[in-house]
């Protein structure tokens, strides 16, 4: 195939702003190339962190992979939190308050056999109880605690166990 004669002079009158242009835009493109390149590399270092520890499937089937284990922890949480508010709310109604207070109860026995006992949960609710001590025998008396207000009158003693547990 021959070259037309006017598209020939037009060429050879200017061979030197065309290599010069050729010549720009080689180097923009080699430029993008390395670009490019630095580019690939960058994202294959990515893609290899990102699928570290795996047996190197895609990264559809490894992202899967970690939805399904978030939706795990995430599900294990959950149940975590409803039992640790279930323990929470059990807990409130445990034994949590306890004082002993020991003394004697007639002139003619020492030692402080005698003692008031007041077990209570964390809102004040439980029991007193209160031993008697004497030569002759010994009584138990058991009395409700409400909410720090007991059902029946205590002893001063009694009243004195219940105010040291209700400060613990």
């Amino acid at each position: 195939m021959q070259i037309p004669q006017g598209l020939n002079a037009l060429l050879a009158a200017h061979v030197e702003a065309l290599l010069l242009t050729l010549l720009i835009v080689s180097a923009f493109l080699a430029l993008a190339c390395v670009a490019l390149t630095l580019r690939v590399g960058r994202l294959t270092r990515l893609y290899s962190r990102l699928t570290r520890g795996t047996s190197g499937g895609n990264l559809e089937e490894i992202l899967l992979g970690y939805m399904a284990a978030v939706g795990d922890a995430a599900r294990r949480v959950e149940a975590l939190e409803r039992q640790t508010a279930d323990l929470v709310a059990t807990q409130r109604r445990c034994v949590q308050k306890v004082a002993v207070v020991r003394f004697d109860a007639f002139d003619d026995v020492g030692g402080k056999q005698s003692f008031a006992l007041a077990l209570l949960d964390g809102s004040g609710t439980g029991i007193t109880l209160s031993s008697v001590f004497s030569r002759t025998d010994v009584r138990v008396y058991a009395k409700g605690i409400d909410g720090g207000v007991a059902q029946i009158p205590l002893s001063d003693e009694e009243r004195r166990a219940v105010a040291v547990a209700s400060e613990r």
